[in-house]
């Protein structure tokens, strides 16, 4: 458990020190004006590459990528408030602090709980800026004016195939895990925020992978991220 929770923390450092990043050289270019970067959230269909379009979106914009597996952790080990709040913006401590406090206790939970620690955590993210967060409803805890809201698709049979090769299983296994997958996320989201997963009207942009590759898609994100926002995070730096 212990090794777990510092493992969980290790990650969340280089998570916080890559937003940080794209904030300084921010600051850079606009040094007299505060720049906070709203945060752009994945909801995706099982097998449609979400995870992989979120990754893609945070290399080239800088943004910190907190993916669902990750969210999902922090949000259930203790001691991450600490390193969490270490790497926030100090000029806006009291604020997330109000935001966070509490949200990471350690010790059982039910999943009201849980949930009540997930929703702080995304809202704290949200304040800090700069992030990428796939999955865990992050699109239903945010108000249109703090993120972009993406919801990633991909025809049923492409999925199957695409997820299939990628693994290495067969069509039938692969259709079998994609829609538990599926009905297991449709669940979630219907008893946590009594809304139909499904339901285009909640999302900002609404990307089909099957149509589009995901250097493409990425752009489309990024084209729908200054039209909503009036801008752009600057590129990553080169390593």
């Amino acid at each position: 458990m212990e090794a777990r929770a510092n493992n969980i923390l290790k990650v969340i450092e280089r998570q916080f020190r890559r937003s940080e990043l794209a904030r300084e050289r921010a600051k850079e270019v606009r040094a007299e004006t505060t720049v906070h970067w709203p945060v752009v959230t994945i909801s995706r269909e099982f097998g449609a590459r979400g995870e992989a379009l979120g990754l893609l979106i945070a290399e080239r914009s800088g943004f910190a990528l907190w993916d669902g597996e990750l969210v999902h952790a922090v949000a259930r080990e203790s001691g991450a408030d600490e390193i969490v709040l270490r790497w926030l913006d100090e000029h806006r401590r009291n604020e997330i602090e109000e935001s966070i406090h509490g949200a990471l206790m350690g010790g059982q939970y039910t999943v009201g709980e849980y949930l009540r620690r997930l929703s702080k955590l995304i809202l704290a993210l949200s304040v800090h800026g700069a992030s990428v967060v796939v999955g865990r409803g992050a699109s239903y805890l945010l108000g249109p004016d703090d993120a972009l809201r993406v919801r990633v698709v991909c025809p049923l049979e492409e999925r199957v195939r695409g997820y299939a090769e990628r693994q290495g299983i067969s069509a039938s296994r692969a259709r079998d895990l994609i829609e538990r997958a599926d009905q297991e996320r449709r669940h979630f989201i219907r008893q946590s925020f009594s809304k139909d997963l499904s339901s285009a009207a909640d999302y900002d942009l609404v990307v089909n992978t099957g149509t589009f590759p995901l250097e493409v898609a990425c752009e489309i994100v990024f084209a729908a991220y200054r039209g909503k926002f009036g801008r752009l995070p600057l590129p990553a730096p080169a390593r």
